[in-house]
This record gives structure tokens, C-alpha cells and sequence, in this order.
């Protein structure tokens, strides 16, 4: 038992004199003076290909933290660098949102996005952008129709895998990417309906400069579009507009919308597989789905007329994936465990 102990506390010091002597060595960025760090933990090459893997820790102090920062499942400013991501970049309507048949008029559906959208952007602005609508009664919702509302803005889509990252746009008249900036990488989509989602890109593939297939697929990170109402001080009740008085807080939220049809949208493609395209060995990823529910703030309105405020309470709905394990075509293994349920995000778990 005491053998057991004093080898265990030679381990524990050994790990804290490694990771003080590299920190002692991080990297400052001399213009802004974040500190930056890179902790390998496994490195993996492949004998009969040209696949390659690493897993890693980072640290990046940034510029400062914000009350609105919120952090990864390992820590404040630090990262797991394995596998990968596509992630969108929002603009107007999400690209590839394909309308709803026969939803012009109907207020409750949605438009379609710049993939499906009929009017070039070339046309200008639709006439109905420029008309104020008449109220004919208090309380009056308005939105515009379908056909005026399309997009015509391109979404940005981000990637990050194997210590390559970029930045791509979508073409319309092919599924392709466009990279933004000089690069030998080709990107392709496929699309396809899927239930409960307005969204229809459903996998991505990269091919790199050697030869290596990058498949984003079936491992989704998508949210949920909610609807702001004014609620009671404990987020629970919706309620109608209140009339507002002098000396009032008034509170809203988002909640769910049974009316809301297809209510998810894909924002998130995980990295599925690694293929050699000569001698077809993969590396393949497993994750396991998060339900997280996060609230990220409240911004606060006063208007000094009434002497009353308006506390706006940001909440937000999502599906994510976290990274199960990693199966190399060598046998290898790597198998990432989760603890305890991460206090200020539920429904996420840390990694341990």
C-alpha cells in the first residue's frame, strides 16, 4: 500500500514538473500578448499510407476574458485538437433552407435560403422591402412573405481538421465549395430532406492535397428555432405584451413553437472518416449526441419615457456531438471519457 502511494505521488510530480517546464515555454503572441500552448497527447502515422493523426490539448488566453465567454468541456480557453468540423457562419437565412411548399402566404413557415432562392440577387431589392405595412389592429404580427424574404446573402463555412483550417463559401450551381483564399483542397456537398430539419446539406467531403478524403457526415450539430415571448420572472409562463408602467421590469425569453415547422437547422458536420484514396485504410470517429440547453446572458433595455425595463433573457437550444473514440486501421485506439455534467451549460459533460 505505501509502495503503491509513493509511486503514484512520483507519477503525479513528474506530470507537474512536465507541464510546468513546457509551460514555462508557451508561446506569447507579441502584438495582442496572448499566451499560447500545445500539450501532444497522442500521435499516430500510418505504415501502409499516408494517414496521419494527432491528438493535442491547446491553450489560448486570448484577448482578455468577457462575461460572455463560455468555455470548452476541458477548461477556460484550452481545446481538444482531434478530429474535426465544418461549422456555418450565418448570413440572413441559412444557404441551403429549402422552402415549404405552398408556404407564400403562411406566416409560420419559412423562406428559402440563397441555394434555393428563384431571384437572382442581380435583380435588386424586392419591392416589398421598401413598403411599411398598415396596422389594422393593436398587437398586429407582421412578417414579410416568403418570396421577399428569400436570401440572398452567402453563409461562410469554417473548417478544422488535422491542422488544417479555412474558410468556403457554397456555389449555386453545383454542389461544390469555393475556398476563400489559395488552395489545392476540393469540397463537395450532398443534399438531401431530412426529417425535423429545414436544412438539407447532410454531408460534406475534403480532398487534400495528398490524395486524403475528409468525410463530414451522419454527426450533426443543429438548433432549434425558438420564439421570444414575454414571460414571468422565472422564465416559466409565457405571457402577452404587458402594458407597460412606470417602475416596471418586464422579462423575456425563447421558447418552443409547436406552429414551428421543421424546427432544426444544421450549423455543425463532424468529421466522420479519414480515407486514403490509393489503398482505401480509414480512420473513423464515433461521437455521442449532447441535448444542451444554455443560457448566455440578459441584455437589459431602459426606456426613460416610462421610467420601465426590459430584460431580455438569451436562451438557446441545440443537438452537439462530443467524441466518443477514434478506431485506427492499425488497431489502434483512442477513447475519450466524459464526468460530471457541466454546471453552466446543461446537457454537456466534461471531458475526463
Amino acid at each position: 500500500m505505501k509502495r503503491n502511494c509513493i509511486e503514484k505521488t512520483v507519477i503525479f510530480i513528474c506530470l507537474v514538473f512536465v507541464l510546468s517546464t513546457n509551460l514555462s515555454s508557451a508561446q506569447v503572441n507579441m502584438q495582442t500578448g496572448s499566451a499560447t500552448f500545445t500539450l501532444p497527447v497522442f500521435q499516430w502515422q500510418d505504415d501502409k499510407s499516408r494517414l496521419n493523426a494527432v491528438v493535442s490539448l491547446n491553450y489560448n488566453s486570448g484577448n482578455g476574458l468577457k462575461t460572455t465567454d463560455v468555455a470548452s468541456n476541458i477548461g477556460q480557453g484550452w481545446n481538444l485538437i482531434a478530429g474535426g468540423v465544418i461549422t456555418r457562419m450565418q448570413i440572413g437565412e441559412p444557404d441551403d433552407q429549402k422552402p415549404r411548399d405552398g408556404a407564400v402566404e403562411d406566416m409560420y413557415k419559412y423562406p428559402a435560403g440563397y441555394l434555393y432562392n428563384t431571384m437572382s440577387a442581380d435583380s435588386g431589392c424586392p419591392q416589398g422591402l421598401a413598403r411599411y405595412p398598415i396596422f389594422k389592429d393593436r398587437n398586429h404580427l407582421y412578417r414579410q412573405n416568403n418570396p421577399v424574404a428569400a436570401d440572398r446573402e452567402l453563409d461562410h463555412f469554417t473548417f478544422q481538421f488535422n491542422g488544417k483550417s479555412g474558410v468556403f463559401v457554397l456555389s449555386k450551381t453545383s454542389d461544390v465549395g469555393i475556398l476563400l483564399g489559395d488552395s489545392k483542397m476540393k469540397i463537395s456537398f450532398e443534399r438531401a430532406d431530412m426529417t425535423g430539419i429545414r436544412t438539407t446539406i447532410r454531408a460534406f467531403s475534403i480532398q487534400d492535397e495528398n490524395g486524403l478524403i475528409y468525410r463530414f457526415k451522419n454527426y450533426y450539430g443543429m438548433t432549434k428555432v425558438l420564439k421570444n415571448s414575454y414571460c414571468d420572472a422565472g422564465l416559466v409562463e409565457q405571457l402577452r405584451q404587458p402594458d407597460f408602467k412606470n417602475d416596471g421590469v418586464y422579462h423575456e425569453a425563447a421558447f418552443e413553437d409547436a406552429s414551428s415547422v421543421n424546427p432544426y437547422i444544421i450549423n455543425s458536420w463532424y468529421l466522420a472518416e479519414i480515407e486514403d484514396a490509393f489503398t482505401h485504410r480509414k480512420v473513423v470517429f464515433s461521437y455521442v449526441n449532447r441535448n444542451v440547453n444554455v443560457q448566455a446572458g440578459i441584455d437589459i433595455s431602459y426606456h426613460s419615457d416610462k421610467n420601465y425595463a426590459i430584460l431580455s433573457h438569451k436562451i438557446s437550444k441545440s443537438q452537439t456531438a462530443a467524441l466518443a473514440s477514434i478506431m485506427y486501421p492499425d488497431g489502434h485506439q483512442v477513447q475519450f471519457n466524459y464526468g460530471r455534467e457541466r454546471i453552466d451549460m446543461s446537457g454537456d459533460k466534461a471531458l475526463a
